[in-house]
């Protein structure tokens, strides 16, 4: 799953508690994709892996940091010129959109306070991370956009701007009775699919959640649920916008399967459901373990890869002795002849 606006909203209250006031001690970017501030503050210090890969994109602190390679790429080293040794002033998401900012106080050549930002986007299919300066310029980012195209302009020297937004309500901003309302316009449509379309920041899970509140049946449309029934379920989802817990559910194996910012009852015994102890170190154990079995299931295709080939080569040589042997199958009666 990736991280919804609602995630990131319980998130980005977590890492503002911790990170802000500290100081970026180093900086490191292990790949194209991924960057870790060491940050150290009065009595914390915490390694923040801010990352960009698809299907995978994050913010938090991790115990198991990825390695770093032996010379810098430019990217790291821009970083280490502009925010090392800066201090985080400020940690904020826009709206519920799932774009994380971190605003830092540094000082320039010169000695002048500069207050550059980075922009992590946790967009599926378009993960990014931008750097911009005091005025909003972006200074670089790690994927930029075709300058041809008609698109929003990632380019360095480019004013940077926010993803186009969905014109969805923001329960936050607004009342439980907007929210009722914004969904009762979609009468004939599933009741999961009206939540989706109408809310912002939420997944299909914590839209699908939302609705099996209501009704334990999800094919049931908006006009069958009672209105004081979704309103109850709109007040627990903004309850749990507002102060959620971290949520991670498990298939039977133990593998992964997803989290969430509210408890998820709507797979029943099929899924384990556990709390976890922040949202910050769900993300850690989460991706980590996703990550290792991947890196397992590669590194065992390899091996298997390497067997098939070398089995098929044994095989082929087998034939070939065995060919040998049948051409040698009259050797004694020519040996013969020959003396």
């Amino acid at each position: 799953m990736a991280i919804d606006g609602g995630y990131l909203h319980n998130l980005v209250r977590e890492l503002s508690d911790k990170a802000v006031g500290t100081r970026v001690d180093k900086v490191f970017v292990p790949s194209s994709e991924e960057t870790v501030l060491l940050l150290r503050g009065v009595g914390f210090s915490g390694r923040l892996i801010i990352s960009a890969r698809n299907g995978a994109s994050r913010v938090n602190f991790t115990e198991n940091a990825p390695e770093n390679p032996k010379s810098a790429p430019m990217f790291c080293m821009l970083l280490r010129k502009y925010i090392g040794g800066s201090k985080i002033t400020e940690i904020s998401q826009p709206n519920l959109e799932r774009v994380f900012k971190i605003g830092f106080e540094a000082r320039n050549e010169l000695g002048d306070l500069i207050y550059p930002s980075l922009y992590v986007e946790m967009i599926t299919g378009n993960s990014n991370i931008i750097f911009t300066d005091t005025d909003g310029k972006i200074i670089d980012c790690i994927r930029k956009s075709d300058i041809e195209k008609n698109t929003r302009m990632l380019q360095p020297g480019a004013k940077y701007t926010l993803p186009a937004g969905q014109n969805k309500l923001n329960i936050l901003e607004s009342t439980v009775t907007d929210a009722l309302n914004a969904i009762s316009k979609l009468s004939d449509r599933r009741l999961c699919d009206a939540i989706l379309t109408a809310i912002d920041g939420i997944s299909p899970l914590v839209a699908r959640e939302t609705a099996f509140m209501c009704s334990s049946n999800m094919d049931a449309v908006v006009s069958e649920i009672g209105e004081k029934q979704l309103k109850w379920a709109l007040e627990r989802l903004k309850q749990y916008l507002t102060s959620g817990e971290p949520y991670i559910l498990y298939k039977q194996d133990g593998t992964p399967f997803d989290f969430s910012y509210m408890p998820i009852r709507q797979y029943g015994n099929g899924m384990k459901l556990q709390k976890a102890k922040s949202f910050s170190a769900l993300l850690d154990n989460f991706y980590t373990k996703r990550d290792n079995s991947e890196r397992m299931r590669h590194q065992s295709q390899d091996i298997l890869k390497l067997l098939t080939t070398l089995s098929n080569r044994t095989a082929r040589k087998i034939n070939a002795r065995k060919a040998d042997l049948k051409k040698c199958e009259d050797k004694d009666k020519f040996r013969i002849y020959g003396e």
